[in-house]
């Protein structure tokens, strides 16, 4: 550990970690990554130890090399976190507070305290009766669950011998979209992005012609197919019954020509 600049200890060297090296060098911090491997993103440019973040022992060996212990990720098991505290090792968010960073339904209990969105616990698709809504997983799970159900209700609604591919999510936000043209000042600052300029301008061109429609169409991407016919079907999230009623409707007339 550094007696001159504190040693903040990352578990985890994804692209958050590596978003936080600019800063923390500008503030006089080091920064030491537990990475699962050395190609990680954060790992590729700083100090890191390679091991696994689910491995006690490796856990408390790295934290012996740190002043204190913060994550990048919410995947460390909860025990590992308590056994670090009680080891002495300061640990912020403490396990108290990491807890909800892990358990939704517990987090969704937590802020019934303040001002926040309406939540329900289910365990069948059939149990939402309200769209639009945004599902996920209580742990882990780091995609949306409506992806799920759309899937299971794309199935339903297909006619006999159409298939289906899972396409992709439409998930921009304007806050991640102003956090991805930052992090590529910070690449273009290191030198790893020699044409920053030109990529910028076509991503900012790029969102303000397409992003507020790609925003208000936020839903899932299908490739519905049958023999050779082949077709992207945009499932809202505000996706309703008549929607599926429609599609059904359409699918059939084809089938039927």
């Amino acid at each position: 550990m550094s007696k001159a600049f504190p040693t903040v200890g990352v578990i985890g060297a994804g692209q958050l970690a590596r978003m936080s090296i600019a800063p923390a060098t500008a503030l006089g911090v080091n920064l030491l990554l537990l990475a699962a491997d050395s190609n990680d993103s954060a790992a590729q440019i700083t100090q890191h130890v390679v091991g696994d973040y689910t491995d006690l022992q490796t856990v408390r060996e790295f934290a012996a090399q740190c002043d204190v212990v913060t994550f990048e990720h919410e995947l460390i098991p909860l025990s590992i976190v308590k056994a670090l505290e009680a080891d002495g090792v300061v640990v912020r968010p403490s396990s108290a507070s990491f807890l909800y960073s892990q358990d939704k339904a517990a987090m969704r209990q937590k802020l019934q305290a303040f001002p926040s969105p309406q939540f329900q616990i289910v365990t069948a698709v059939n149990q939402v009766k309200e769209f639009p809504v945004i599902a996920k997983a209580i742990t882990g799970g780091y995609f949306p669950l409506s992806i799920t159900m759309y899937n299971e209700k794309i199935h339903q609604t297909l006619p006999t011998n159409f298939d289906w591919d899972h396409g992709y999510t439409y998930n921009f936000s304007l806050s991640g979209i102003n956090s991805a043209l930052k992090y590529m000042d910070i690449l273009e600052k290191e030198q790893v992005l020699n044409n920053h300029q030109t990529i910028q301008n076509t991503a900012v061109k790029t969102i303000q012609s397409t992003g507020f429609e790609i925003l208000n169409r936020f839903g899932c991407l299908y490739m519905i197919r049958k023999g050779n016919y082949k077709n992207l079907y945009i499932v809202p999230l505000n996706a309703t019954e008549e929607y599926f009623t429609v599609l059904k409707q359409n699918l059939e007339s084809y089938e039927n020509n």
